[in-house]
């Protein structure tokens, strides 16, 4: 009767071997291994440190869903590393590959492929930062949001005038535009809120929507912040006495609605012009504010200084002059207008 290593012998004519045979080969193959692993690992040492191939900084996204050979075959073509393939196998044997994640990744020129690994494998993604300026209308605030290429999807709610808080927002690769006009939003209404709550109690206004309106005019007016709460102080004298606010900037928004560019000086058919925003023509707010107040201005509306003054015009200085009466206005004016024509021409 044969035994199985017999039969197994015959069939396929496989030698006998010993245990001690089968000991030294078991042996040898596993130094081989041993052997090839060291080598890799020596020379994946060294590549892991070469210098990059990338000539410039560059931005790779690496989409949801990518897989190791996936993300190595992109930075390979997008000349981020050399050797995809071998891109691939470190970062598989080191079991960084699992760790990948996608997003938007800035490389700088000659980045190492281990310092291509760590960013992606850590998720060191783009972040991306917005700056909003104060004052803009909701009509400019929404389409410098619809500009950002990296966001995605469309602003489909709208909001009040007035209720969008210029700041500094950062935001990610694919992150939705209406994400960040809700955070405006949002950080608007919480502002107000607040401040609204520790208003001084002798300003003569029904409701916080009147305090938004009365900044935004405060913000369209003051250059200089310093002078927001002087400001305030003029328009509620005026509202008090009954007298019309005669703000510019509300000249502007009745004939633009906030949608449009004003590019040209205001004539006096501007001036003239029947509207609700004119408050040339009104007296009173108007009914809605005419742009996003900054908190400084907010803060002014809510706290006006107190004093006598009734009007300021502008002194050429980003800042303004102030007067008490018409007598001292129309000197402002006049010092005012002397200086724009004695001022040096450029030709």
């Amino acid at each position: 009767m044969l035994n199985f290593q017999e039969i197994l012998s015959l069939m396929f004519k496989i030698p006998k071997i010993t245990l001690r045979q089968l000991v030294k080969y078991t042996v040898i193959i596993w130094i081989i291994k041993i052997s090839l692993l060291l080598t890799i690992y020596g020379i994946g040492l060294i590549y892991l440190d070469t210098i990059g191939p990338l000539p410039e900084d560059k931005v790779i996204i690496i989409e949801k869903g990518s897989s190791s050979w996936q993300v190595s075959k992109q930075l390979g073509e997008a000349h981020v590393i050399k050797h995809d393939w071998f891109f691939w196998l470190l970062s598989n044997i080191t079991l960084k590959a699992r760790d990948f994640k996608a997003g938007e990744y800035e490389f700088k020129k000659k980045t190492s492929p281990k310092e291509v690994i760590r960013i992606i494998s850590n998720g060191l993604i783009v972040i991306h930062k917005l700056v909003v300026p104060e004052g803009l209308t909701n009509k400019e605030s929404i389409s410098l949001i619809e500009s950002q290429s990296a966001l995605a999807g469309n602003i489909v709610d709208t909001y009040p005038e007035g209720y969008l808080m210029g700041n500094t927002y950062y935001y990610t690769y694919g992150d939705r535009r209406q994400m960040i006009a809700d955070k405006m939003h949002s950080d608007a209404v919480k502002f107000i809120d607040s401040q609204w709550e520790k208003r001084d109690p002798k300003i003569p206004l029904k409701d916080k929507n009147e305090a938004v309106i009365l900044a935004s005019i405060i913000e369209k007016e003051a250059i200089l912040p310093q002078e927001q709460s002087i400001i305030a102080g003029v328009f509620y004298n005026r509202l008090r006495k009954n007298m019309k606010l005669q703000a510019d900037p509300t000249i502007i928004y009745a004939i633009t609605l906030g949608q449009s560019k004003f590019d040209r000086k205001i004539t006096k058919e501007d001036i003239r012009a029947s509207s609700v925003y004119n408050t040339y023509h009104i007296v009173g707010l108007p009914p809605t504010p005419i742009a996003n107040p900054s908190k400084g201005a907010i803060i002014a509306a809510l706290h006006p200084a107190s004093h006598q003054y009734l009007y300021f015009v502008t002194n050429g200085k980003r800042g303004h002059n102030f007067s008490s009466n018409l007598s001292q206005h129309n000197d402002h004016v006049s010092n005012y207008k002397k200086m724009v024509k004695n001022a040096p021409t450029n030709k």
